[in-house]
């Protein structure tokens, strides 16, 4: 009896200990409230065509130093499930999510793509967004070699589309050169697009626009989906006109122009709610006398997206008021047009993309796992290595120090400077790393700018900078 006492309370103790878990994966469905009493609202499904997916972990810093922004990650600002969450509450269907995947460490990124599309189905369509650190690090463009490309597909086949290739980050420019759309490494990932009859999703700038246009006339079968505040509204809408691959999404850096990016007075859910707040209803004034025509002009080719990015893009409070003010935005459309531009536009645009449907082959390829494992031992080695090479140097200088002072300073001459560095060169030689290039030595590959030194004024001797032209105690000129 006492046996069966303790399992029970075992198995009671067990379920109280999932409750807090189970309670945490439990969403709550119910409607938020408006803030704002815009009439007409709409009040129908969405699919989101432009999500930015949080990224599996944050990024290396020579990966974060390039980015404009910080971007969310999983588990750090939203679940994987909480996300999910948060576009039922809201009734969006679906979204086109951009998926960024270093080709250096690309299990954690791979495992988020294969879990929504395992767990999830037809929540996340899977656009993948690979940045090759590699190529990057050769000083080459971090555009995925085609090979490579090639691989992800066939390890990802419910993938619909590549991007969003943005062509204004800093990584696109390089010595005063700017990676151009009809670029070779650019016409490589467009050959394997066409040949899969996929979406290439971009934000290009005014000057990409001819090489892409060029493009859009050669790839009949890549599905062009753009946005950006760039192109010029005649422009696009002669391009929605004259080519039938070619959507547009519209997305929050236009609709709320104000304060959602790119202005750093509004870079915090604090500073930004307030000034939305107070421009809400002017902006959905200013943004439908500027884009209704256009949209109606162009009802089946230009769809709904949020652009959300950033981790407090995803706040409780601040997602919610980015969904209402689009609900009533589209609201103010022509009835016609109004689930066009919601969801059908893109949802349509999906359906013209083939896509293989897990379950297929699921299992992760060895290589993958052996290329995450070597770039994680090569950080690791590197960054002991250099720790040691430090250490051994100080602990070089420490015994030469102890046994000058134990013998008095009299047996033993102080190492030259010399002994020292030669020491340093051939351990960090032997390491593999490249020497620091000594005081007075010639540099080996190419020329180092020498280093200011310190001055100080003839006339009453105080410090000058090196660049100072007058002195600013005195006004006596400096030579």
């Amino acid at each position: 009896m006492k046996y069966l006492l303790f399992s029970i309370s075992t198995i009671l103790l067990i379920g109280i200990m999932l409750i807090p878990d189970i309670w945490a994966e439990t969403c709550d469905f119910d409607p938020e409230q408006r803030e704002f009493d815009i009439e007409p609202y709409y009040t129908g499904p969405l699919l989101d065509a432009h999500f930015h997916m949080p990224a599996a972990f944050a990024p290396p810093p020579v990966v974060a130093h390039e980015l404009p922004y910080e971007i969310a990650v999983f588990d750090d600002h939203v679940s994987k499930d909480g996300l999910i969450c948060m576009l039922d509450k809201q009734n969006i269907k679906s979204v086109i999510g951009f998926y960024p995947v270093l080709d250096n460490l690309p299990l954690d990124s791979i495992k988020d793509m294969k879990y929504f599309e395992e767990k999830h189905p037809d929540r996340v369509n899977a656009f993948l967004l690979p940045i090759s650190i590699s190529q990057w690090m050769k000083d080459e463009w971090p555009v995925l070699p085609g090979q490579d490309l090639e691989q992800y597909l066939e390890m990802l086949p419910f993938t619909k589309g590549y991007g969003e290739f943005a062509f204004y980050l800093e990584v696109y420019e390089r010595q005063g050169e700017h990676l151009e759309a009809d670029d070779p490494e650019m016409i490589e990932t467009y050959e394997i697009l066409e040949k899969r009859n996929m979406i290439f999703m971009s934000h290009p700038g005014n000057r990409d626009m001819p090489a892409l246009l060029k493009m859009i006339e050669k790839y009949p079968n890549i599905i062009f989906l753009f946005h950006g505040e760039e192109i010029k509204k005649p422009q696009l809408s002669q391009i929605l006109e004259k080519y039938t691959n070619v959507y547009y999404s519209l997305d929050y850096n236009m609709i709320s122009n104000c304060c959602l990016h790119n202005n750093p007075q509004t870079d915090s859910k604090e500073t930004f709610l307030p000034k939305y707040r107070d421009t809400f209803e002017q902006t959905m004034k200013d943004e439908l006398r500027i884009w209704k025509p256009i949209i109606e002009k162009h009802p089946d080719k230009i769809m709904w997206g949020t652009d959300i990015l950033k981790p407090w893009h995803i706040d409780e409070e601040v997602q919610p008021l980015l969904i209402e003010m689009s609900r009533s935005f589209i609201g103010g459309l022509d009835p016609a047009v109004q689930e066009k531009y919601a969801y059908k536009n893109a949802e349509r645009m999906l359906g013209m993309v083939k896509t293989t449907q897990l379950p297929v082959d699921t299992t992760i390829p060895a290589w993958i796992y052996f290329h995450t494992w070597v770039n994680n031992l090569i950080q690791l080695l590197i960054s002991n290595v250099i720790i040691g090479a430090a250490t051994i140097v100080a602990a070089i200088v420490g015994i030469v120090f102890a046994v000058r002072r134990r013998s008095g300073g009299t047996k033993r001459p102080k190492p030259a400077r010399q002994d020292l560095e030669d020491y340093e060169e051939q351990y960090l030689q032997r390491q593999g790393q490249r020497p620091r290039q000594r005081q007075g030595q010639r540099p080996r590959r190419r020329h180092a700018k020498s280093r200011p030194t310190s001055s100080s004024c003839n006339s009453c001797g105080k410090p000058l900078k090196p660049t100072v032209k007058f002195c600013g105690s005195c006004g006596t000129r400096i030579a």
